[in-house]
């Protein structure tokens, strides 16, 4: 099984939290979110958190292979991982809808199998933002989403 960022981590992403307040990861099955700290020193924390070209590392999975079970059920394995470098500013959002919008095939592949093509299809044509696909750390059904483009 691959990890996702769930509704709930998409959510977190970006929010500051004081000391001791923040929802300790993991905060789900194959959680891969993490807790950065930020310090009220511009100078320290800039140089904490920014590379030199001011950017961040994403993974993103490449194609999968169907793989058969003794047991007869089927999963995909993804033997690479290709890294992509979004700006360090980015939130998840931000991210994804560039993926959505990215001129690479491979880009919006992923972007589409992440969000899945009803979803991909409605941030495409500008229907909704990325933004509203979630509320409160739960995922909108479709027939939710169709009711926000009335």
């Amino acid at each position: 099984m691959r990890p996702r960022k769930v509704p709930l981590c998409r959510s977190l992403d970006g929010k500051e939290f004081k000391v001791g307040e923040a929802p300790q990861p993991p905060l789900h099955w194959l959680c891969r979110s993490f807790l950065v700290p930020i310090f009220k020193n511009e100078a320290l924390n800039k140089a904490l958190h920014e590379s030199k070209d001011n950017t961040r590392i994403a993974r993103i999975d490449t194609e999968g292979r169907w793989i058969n079970h003794r047991d007869g059920t089927r999963s995909k394995t993804f033997d690479k991982l290709r890294v992509k470098f979004p700006h360090a500013d980015m939130n998840y959002n931000q991210w994804m809808s560039s993926m959505v919008k990215s001129g690479n095939p491979a880009d919006r592949s992923f972007a589409k199998e992440v969000l899945g093509p009803t979803r991909f299809n409605l941030v495409k044509s500008g229907k909704l933002k990325m933004e509203s696909l979630y509320y409160a750390g739960k995922l909108r059904t479709i027939k939710e989403l169709k009711e926000l483009i009335k």
